[in-house]
């Protein structure tokens, strides 16, 4: 036996994915209505039939099977209700009937009776909601294909869809933000349903449900983003229990590639095999085309100190022991799907190329890393240290190399040798280059150097307007000392007595906000003059008194008393 599942991605979650444990919640709490509303529908199935049912319709029903009429009626009329198309069943019906009578215009006779009791039934029964919220294909309504991928069809389906929902949901979500999170939720809904149609155009109509499409959108996305960041999957195989981490691109391409065999295969299933595929095909293709520049600084996130693989003592023998002929089994199982995939391309290629696009499209982003390539987080570390052993002009090189690639703090730091020229020609437009680029990838000290060069008009023009807007950055991202200079800023503020009193009452804000980030970062004294600097605006002001309350709360770093 072999239970293997993801639990989270070896990411550094610096906020809690907030629109995905929504997403799940809602899909939780659907799927609970929908399974009281079956609850009820069965219930008015079973009055109906002990309470309204006539004695010949409770006979007629109890030809279907064996058992209890009435019992055999509830059951068939709830089976009714909940399915896709009662019509069709009801054709269904009429054929057994002819069959176990031996006698067409009998069977026809009970058949137009049951449909007459079941029509009688459904006009007062409760209507059936996962019926209005799933999606008939083919099918062009859109709110269907939005609505069906919140709801499922068991308990099984939707808890383990949540399960890898949020193991790679969590990251997209950080990485995005929960707005541009939230449209491609929406948009790989929408992808998935009108491509589930345009394949089962001219086709009897068939019902989808569930979010599995969404989470392979969102697997494809965690992929191209982090490929080599790691899962922290849970496993059970014999005796053996633990957690191993298996790299993203791997997951990816085991998942997708298992789905294109599947769908591949002539096996019957009840599994939606086409909208797994296009959802990963739409995740890969919005990050291509949407979200290149997400990946420089999602390396970033990749949490490579601590190794998940590993369990300790006696039980981390044992699993080791264990769970070696399990990884086996997969590597030898995993050959043969690779055996039957060329196979199958062999044979009809057309249909396979289309199906296995997604899986094309992660070999093309496997191809372009570079194995030998560091994570961008080691090769500022290593820039860093040749910075602090002299070791100028190497390092500046490889500063370069990587704020070409988007890396925010060596971007900061090449502006900062150009600066000061230390070991480089002093070029303060350079030094203005790379700190507005790197102030624009949200690096709260280059957003402060910007505003202070317009401050000093060095590099840039003298600019009031832009300074402030450079600081307030800065200081909303966490900058105290970029906090400090906006109230300064303020504080000094000519005009008018109303323009000067408004002022005043700016920068004894932000100074209340400086004040704040230095207690935040153990800075007492700092907050102290933060604290005195609102006293020199206002003797009693409020937040004065309030910040005042939190620096005596406060304890002082080792080393120091507190006056």
């Amino acid at each position: 036996m072999l239970i293997f599942f993801p639990i989270r991605a070896q990411i550094k979650l610096h906020k809690w994915p907030v629109l995905t444990v929504l997403i799940s919640l809602a899909c939780l709490a659907i799927y609970y209505a929908q399974t009281r509303n079956e609850d009820r529908i069965v219930q008015s199935a079973e009055s109906y039939c002990t309470e309204q049912a006539s004695s010949s319709e409770r006979e007629a029903w109890g030809q279907l099977g064996h058992g209890v009429p009435a019992d055999v009626c509830a059951n068939a009329l709830a089976y009714l209700h909940t399915s896709p198309r009662p019509e069709s069943q009801f054709k269904d019906m009429e054929a057994w009937l002819a069959r176990q009578l031996n006698n067409p215009a009998e069977a026809a006779r009970v058949t137009t009776e049951l449909r007459t009791s079941y029509y009688r039934f459904a006009s007062g029964a409760p209507s059936y909601l996962t019926g209005r919220l799933w999606m008939e294909r083919p099918s062009w309504n859109v709110l269907r294909m939005l609505s069906s991928a919140f709801a499922h069809g068991s308990w099984s389906h939707v808890i383990f869809n949540l399960i890898f929902f949020f193991a790679f949901g969590a990251t997209v979500e950080l990485l995005l933000g929960p707005v541009l999170f939230l449209a491609v939720v929406v948009i790989l809904a929408l992808g998935i349903g009108v491509t589930d149609t345009l394949v089962h155009l001219g086709q009897e109509v068939t019902v989808s449900l569930g979010l599995s499409g969404v989470v392979t959108g969102m697997l494809a996305l965690f992929v191209y983003f982090v490929p080599r960041a790691k899962i922290r999957f849970f496993f059970w195989f014999l005796l053996s229990v633990g957690f191993v981490g298996v790299p993203g691109w791997f997951v990816g391409l085991w998942y997708i590639g298992g789905n294109i065999l599947d769908q591949l295969s002539d096996a019957p299933s009840q599994v939606n095999y086409i909208a797994h595929l296009s959802g990963a095909a739409i995740g890969f293709l919005l990050g291509i085309t949407l979200f290149r520049r997400k990946r420089h600084w999602a390396q970033e996130l990749v949490e490579d100190k601590e190794d998940l693989t590993q369990d300790q003592g006696f039980f981390r023998k044992l699993n080791f022991y264990t769970a070696t002929p399990g990884i086996v089994g997969l590597l030898v199982l995993g050959f043969f799907v690779a055996v039957v995939l060329i196979a199958r391309f062999v044979t009809s290629f057309w249909l396979q190329l289309l199906l296995a696009t997604p899986a094309l499209v992660a070999f093309w982003q496997i191809y372009r890393m570079r194995r030998a390539q560091r994570p961008d987080r080691d090769r500022f570390a290593e820039a860093s240290a040749r910075l602090a052993r002299g070791e100028v002009q190497g390092a500046v090189r490889d500063l370069e190399a990587l704020a070409a690639r988007g890396h925010a703090r060596a971007m900061l730091t090449l502006g900062s040798l150009y600066e000061s020229g230390r070991g480089v020609l002093k070029d303060l437009p350079k030094a203005v280059h790379w700190y507005e680029h790197a102030a624009q990838r949200n690096n709260p000290e280059a957003q402060y150097r910007v505003g202070l060069m317009h401050a000093e008009g060095r590099g840039l023009r003298k600019d009031v307007t832009k300074m402030r807007a450079w600081w307030q950055r800065a200081a909303q991202a966490g900058h105290a000392p970029a906090a400090m200079s906006l109230a300064h800023s303020y504080e000094n503020t000519a005009g008018t007595r109303d323009e000067r009193e408004l002022a005043r009452e700016e920068a004894a804000k932000w100074y209340y906000q400086a004040g704040k980030l230095f207690l935040k970062s153990r800075q007492v004294e700092d907050a102290r003059m933060a604290m005195l600097a609102i006293r020199g605006l206002k003797a009693e002001h409020p937040l004065a008194r309030q910040l005042e309350a939190e620096v005596a709360g406060t304890p002082a770093p080792a080393g120091i008393t507190k006056g």
